[in-house]
């Protein structure tokens, strides 16, 4: 109690590297100490809950109300707003490229820093035209998705590793290291590739091509 929570630990070269609640660390193996390399302002705890690729972006929903946009061209991750009390379900683009929102009553907090973040109507469904946020009466239905992590099985307690294994169509494809309690966000094909929420944020994997001999998972 009181420490501040390991997110992941992966060893590059003769390193090791550390991201955590407060940030990024490496070790340096002749001081045998962590040194800081990128420290975050907040304790980073907002857990990426879906999302939705683009033409021109990638966006994404937090468990906090947040939704940012990753833009293509800059690799820019902007916080586009947060909608107060509230966590983001889903997300998916109509037929006329609007972004939609869908939203649950959550009880997460704000850290005090953002609070000059733009605030967004405390509604179930937002609709973004590229000017304005509105409320809207639109169900919002993410695409179909094949791909999961997570594990089937009896002895699933004592197995807790495999939640790390990606399937698709009840095949296993790969085990997905380095990061802690994956869940898969979205394809995006414009780019190649398959968004995951990590414990402390998102990540991207080229996207997996279905193996003839992929083992069943179980």
């Amino acid at each position: 109690e009181g420490h501040l929570r390991i997110f992941a630990m992966v060893r590059v070269g003769t390193r090791c590297w550390v991201v955590s609640q407060s940030g990024l660390y490496v070790h340096d193996p002749q001081t045998d100490r962590f040194v800081s390399v990128v420290r975050a302002k907040d304790r980073l705890y907002f857990r990426a809950t879906a999302a939705v690729a683009g033409t021109d972006a990638v966006w994404f929903g937090g468990d906090g109300g947040t939704v940012s946009r990753l833009d293509r061209k800059t690799g820019r991750l902007e916080l586009m707003g947060v909608i107060p009390g509230r966590k983001v379900s889903a997300v998916a683009l109509d037929k006329n490229g609007r972004v939609l929102v869908a939203t649950g009553y959550t009880r997460v907090a704000l850290p005090f820093s953002m609070r000059s973040v733009l605030r967004l109507p405390a509604a179930d469904a937002l609709a973004f035209d590229g000017k304005a946020w509105l409320t809207v009466r639109d169900e919002v239905r993410p695409a179909p998705m094949p791909f999961r992590c997570g594990y089937q099985g009896d002895n699933m307690n004592r197995v807790k590793h495999q939640l790390n294994y990606l399937v698709r169509d009840g095949k296993r494809l790969s085990f997905l290291q380095g990061v802690f309690r994956p869940k898969v966000l979205c394809e995006d094909p414009v780019d190649g590739k398959l968004w995951l929420a990590t414990w402390a944020g998102a990540v991207s994997i080229p996207l997996p091509r279905p193996a003839a001999d992929a083992p069943e998972a179980r």
